[in-house]
């Protein structure tokens, strides 16, 4: 009888474990054809040539919306002409969209997260890096000015160098005067982290990715890229906390006396400032302004200088706009603004090879309907295309680089809106559009206008080894680190 029992006992335990397993499977089941389902209203669309002509034979086929398998799951490819109606949306979430693309959920990576929800960064982007002061900018200047002589050399002879390479270092000591200061921004060690980390992140992500889901948890210890991404978040709080420490310490014994605490115009006090006593990692939050910053900017500002020696008719109107701009005023907030040809040329070659060839990615938290009726499921993912960048109908000639393309919209009722660098529109996504439009776009297109030290103060021409190819990755194009120029030094005809 015991027998019979213990059998009996055993049977019911074998039973109740595979009904658990039947449960799991089915639940299993159900979410991936109910997640199937929210996409099978939109055309599959598969094209493996390149990701810009898989959006221009998508929309060649599909015209206003089809969705495409990507390495992190389906999303859904809208049109621009949905983009005004996406750009405020609250039914649309931005983080939710970006964050599971760099596999925040494991821990080597979790500090993304924490950077993307804290409002201190934002609210410190959004408020002080789209206006500098002048006297920040003029510092920022002459950093430019020390680091493009180091860089480029005073050497008056052709000499090739590879631009992109080049151009981030300049571009991250820039930065960096703005974000850490002058106590940090010449500091070679933390110069290699913020040019790194972003390339760094990248690698290590995709590395992952070529894992099973299952196994990532336990290989992300192991894989070097991940192991550098974490040294690298570490030698940053190494760097950067030592000198919040000795400010809170100068100025506590400045209060100790009776004295005023010292300002600091960089974001280390700004984000000190917009806290109010909020929590949050100064190391992380420096890390994250270079990842959103950088090679975005480093990257445009390649593609601007390559177009310039691409179409050598440009440089002595651009320089001639420099000397008639600087030769009588400082290097301020209007005279960036006065550069129209310079900001005329920069949007230009954000416009033939933006460096995101998506925009506005989103989570869709609540099913919209658009005004034609579309209906786009709540789960879904969704970002909308920059093929209108190549659209005759908006742009003539639209595969020819034209750098007075928008300096002759200028003035045009019409045109005028979408005609300056910053300015965002369903026409040209360069820097998105909408509520989270790039924050620091009045930032980069400072900075890259500040490079005008180069234009007047080097010859630069195109070499058999410039390889004019863009680096295509999903969702985006990129000037291969390879390119080469040569450049020598000239005499500028002002001093800047």
């Amino acid at each position: 009888m015991l027998e019979a029992l213990i059998q009996s006992g055993s049977a019911y335990w074998v039973d109740l474990a595979l009904s658990f397993v039947v449960l799991l499977v089915v639940s299993y089941v159900a979410r991936l054809v109910s997640h199937r389902q929210r996409y099978s209203k939109f055309p599959l669309h598969i094209d493996k040539s390149n990701p810009k002509q898989m959006l221009l034979s998508g929309f060649a086929k599909y015209k206003n919306a089809f969705h495409i398998n990507t390495a992190i799951g389906k999303d859904i490819i809208l049109s621009a002409d949905y983009a005004n109606e996406l750009k405020s949306d609250p039914h649309l979430d931005f983080a939710k969209a970006i964050l599971p693309t760099l596999l925040t959920h494991l821990s080597t990576f979790h500090h993304i997260e924490e950077a993307g929800k804290n409002q201190v960064l934002t609210e410190t982007i959004r408020s002080k890096l789209s206006r500098l002061p002048v006297h920040l900018k003029q510092a920022v200047s002459r950093e430019a000015t020390e680091t493009i002589r180091d860089k480029f050399t005073d050497n008056e002879e052709w000499h090739e160098i590879p631009i992109k390479d080049t151009i981030v270092k300049i571009v991250a000591r820039m930065s960096s005067r703005v974000f850490l200061g002058e106590e940090l921004c010449r500091n070679e060690e933390w110069l290699r982290i913020t040019a790194e980390y972003t390339i760094n992140l990248f690698i290590a992500v995709n590395e992952l990715m070529t894992w099973p889901t299952y196994v990532r948890p336990i290989v992300q210890w192991f894989l070097p890229p991940c192991q550098r991404l974490r040294q690298q978040v570490a030698d940053a709080r190494r760097l950067i906390q030592p000198v919040i420490d000795a400010r809170h310490a100068e100025n506590y014994e400045l209060r100790r006396q009776g004295k005023p605490p010292r300002q600091h115009e960089d974001a280390i006090a700004w984000l000190d400032e917009k806290s109010g006593g909020r929590s949050f990692d100064a190391a992380i939050a420096q890390l994250s302004l270079s990842f959103v910053s950088i090679h975005t900017t480093t990257d445009l500002c390649t593609q601007a200088l390559y177009d310039i020696c691409a179409n050598p008719e440009l440089i002595q109107p651009l320089r001639e706009e420099i000397i008639s701009v600087l030769g009588s005023r400082e290097l301020d907030t209007t005279a960036l603004y006065q550069m129209k040809l310079l900001d005329s040329v920069i949007k230009e070659s954000q416009r033939l090879k933006p460096a995101g060839l998506l925009s506005m990615k989103r989570y869709v938290k609540e099913s919209i309907t658009l005004s034609d009726g579309l209906v786009v499921p709540k789960g879904t993912s969704i970002s909308v295309s920059s093929h209108v960048h190549w659209d005759e109908s908006v742009y003539p000639e639209p595969n020819k680089f034209d750098g007075y393309r928008f300096l002759k919209m200028k003035g045009d009722r019409e045109k005028d809106r979408i005609a300056n660098l910053v300015a965002t529109s369903p026409e040209h996504l360069g820097f998105g559009h909408g509520v989270h439009a790039c924050p620091g776009r009045f930032f980069a297109a400072d900075e890259i206008k500040i490079l005008c030290h180069i234009l007047l103060k080097y010859d630069f021409r195109l070499t058999e080894k410039s390889n004019t190819t863009p680096y295509m990755m999903p969702g985006g194009a990129y000037m291969a680190n390879s390119t080469q120029i040569e450049i020598r030094r000239r005499k500028e005809e002002i001093t800047l």
